[in-house]
């Protein structure tokens, strides 16, 4: 019998969490289901009203994805019930047998200490476009299972094991960004990250190429690149430089001549000023010592 929690942050999901939910109710493996919502104005909490095995609490702020989660990795860790924590996305639900495999997996292997399934759209029937580049980037260790530096967190089973080495959420990032500054501590700590070949989960999101947008995960970028323990300081510094000349060349074929000018010149500043960061530099410090840990 293993102990499992499915931890989920909802903010305005209405559109999906029945799906979700009702995904992990018809999970071949029992989970234990708990929700913190971060304010949201919808229909949200209603739906998660009707289902009694649900347990849900309610922020009066929007904590953002990394608080939250926080939250309720500390409420849960100290109750010392659970073995396994999977963290969902709101707009995401999986196959039946989804979970099950996660959890024999990582039983099996306990080097492991995020294992993620194939993340698909669109039903099960395409895999996820952001997806695709992280099994692009992974390497490929059996027939069962690849191992990565980076999966995105919309579907992460945790070992109990990983969240006592590893720790908590940097607070140092508020929504996005939050994911690949946990991966890079997993890998610093000496744990393995893996996408399960046989695991299926669905990702409901589209595809956005929205400015701004743009701008604010290239800062968020060059932010994870100095906070990478895995790198010094000057290796930072280096890397971060050359991304701030590779990622408008990334996206020289959507944005405009006029834009990827603008991107690179916002880039040039935030470098500048994460040289200069006392944050940045207390933030490394903190991650070393792991200030961040659950006990």
């Amino acid at each position: 019998m293993y102990n499992i929690v499915s931890i989920i942050v909802t903010y305005n999901g209405e559109k999906w969490i029945k799906k979700c939910l009702d995904s992990l109710l018809a999970s071949s493996i029992l989970t234990d289901i708990y929700i913190i919502d971060n304010n949201s104005t919808d229909n949200t909490l209603n739906i998660i009203k009707s289902y009694p095995n649900v347990s849900v609490i309610k922020s009066d702020c929007n904590l953002g994805f990394g608080k939250a989660n926080n939250f309720l990795l500390k409420k849960l860790y100290k109750e010392k019930k659970y073995s396994y924590y999977f963290l969902i996305n709101q707009d995401a639900w999986v196959d039946k047998s989804c979970l099950q495999l996660l959890v024999e997996f990582s039983v099996k292997n306990p080097t492991y200490g995020i294992v993620s399934p194939i993340h698909y759209t669109n039903n099960f029937s395409v895999i996820d476009f952001n997806f695709k580049e992280y099994l692009a980037k992974s390497r490929e260790i059996s027939d069962e299972i690849y191992e990565t530096d980076f999966v995105n967190a919309a579907f992460w089973l945790i070992s109990k094991d990983c969240i006592e080495k590893v720790g908590l959420f940097n607070p140092y990032f508020i929504h996005y960004g939050e994911d690949k500054n946990y991966c890079n501590r997993v890998v610093y700590y000496g744990k393995k990250i893996g996408i399960l070949k046989n695991a299926k989960a669905n990702h409901d999101r589209q595809k956005t190429t929205d400015f701004k947008k743009i701008q604010k995960l290239s800062m968020i970028k060059l932010d994870s690149i100095f906070l990478n323990p895995n790198n010094n300081l000057w290796k930072a510094y280096a890397r971060a430089l050359i991304n701030v000349w590779g990622i408008p060349k990334y996206y020289s074929k959507t944005l405009s001549i006029k834009n990827s000018i603008l991107l690179f010149n916002t880039l040039i500043g935030h470098y500048i000023k994460l040289l200069f960061s006392e944050k940045i530099r207390v933030n490394r410090k903190e991650q070393i010592e792991n200030v961040f840990s659950i006990n």
